[in-house]
């Protein structure tokens, strides 16, 4: 069993998909495993994870037999990981040659994380942007969360996790979700509201950034979303009955950041139905 399983889950991803996995051949860490999962592709997908499989007996691929849901196709990908830790790469991203050395370290170095995340280099079409991993609070976990919850960023789900358990109540929490809309940070929310996210900027996850159509909500939409979104948060932290009113009032400024602001998003929701009459 390897120290570490990336798990990566594609569709269509010819692209990018063959310097992405290059990027994990090549990384510093020699312990660890990718697996490969194909979305039923129609390009050549397959062809790229199948050579790479044959010249690194690290990587291995799995195809599903037909196209399902993103967040279903995350889900499966990491039910087939059995190491210690774990973490997710999309089929265009890439990251520093030590970023699963450095994540490796800083969760054993913190045994009460459940994350480990580092610095951020986002790539746009015409420019490049760089942001550090935040300096959390030192101390228990319970201290950390306020601070963890509002400085927390999409890419933090790219992280490394501690593969115990930590996502099984994800999935469920998901399913009554029901959006893609913000669903990384619902995902991390159990962990952020516990506060056991450890970060480091000695390495760092390179994302190139795309438009998806499928993150687009109209306004109603979004309102519907937090509303959710809201609800769920809420049982989670009558679930953590150590929470301070420090992480409550952190939490609703995480809805407000991270999945819609209210009074902004309702006027554009009014305005839509307005122009609708």
């Amino acid at each position: 069993m390897a120290q570490v399983t990336v798990g990566v889950p594609t569709y269509n991803g010819e692209t990018h998909l063959e310097e992405s996995l290059l990027a994990l051949a090549a990384q510093d860490h020699s312990d660890f495993q990718v697996i490969v999962l194909d979305n039923a592709s129609s390009d050549r997908t397959a062809e790229i994870a199948q050579d790479m499989c044959g010249s690194d007996p690290r990587f291995a691929y799995h195809s599903n037999p037909v196209t399902i849901p993103v967040i279903e196709n995350f889900r499966a990908v990491w039910s087939l990981a059995d190491s210690p830790y774990f973490l997710w790469r999309a089929d265009d991203d890439l990251s520093a040659t030590n970023y699963l050395s450095e994540l490796t370290n800083v969760l054993q170095a913190d045994p009460e994380a459940s994350l480990a995340v580092g610095n951020l280099e986002r790539r746009f079409t015409d420019r490049t942007k760089f942001t550090k991993a935040p300096n959390l609070p030192h101390g228990p976990p319970g201290q950390r969360a306020p601070e963890t919850l509002l400085q927390t960023l999409p890419y933090w789900i790219y992280g490394m996790w501690r593969n115990t358990g930590v996502l099984e109540p994800v999935w469920d929490t998901q399913r009554r979700y029901g959006w893609l809309w913000a669903w990384d940070h619902l995902a991390m929310l159990p962990t952020l509201i516990a506060g056991r996210v450890t970060c480091t900027q000695s390495t760092t996850f390179i994302q190139r950034v795309q438009d998806h159509d499928y993150y687009v909500l109209t306004p109603c939409e979004k309102l519907r979303a937090r509303k959710r979104y809201k609800a769920l948060a809420q049982e989670m932290l009558a679930e953590d009955a150590a929470h301070s009113a420090a992480v409550a009032q952190a939490l609703e400024t995480h809805i407000e950041q991270r999945v819609a602001r209210l009074w902004s998003t309702r006027r554009r929701c009014l305005s839509s139905k307005l122009r609708l009459r």
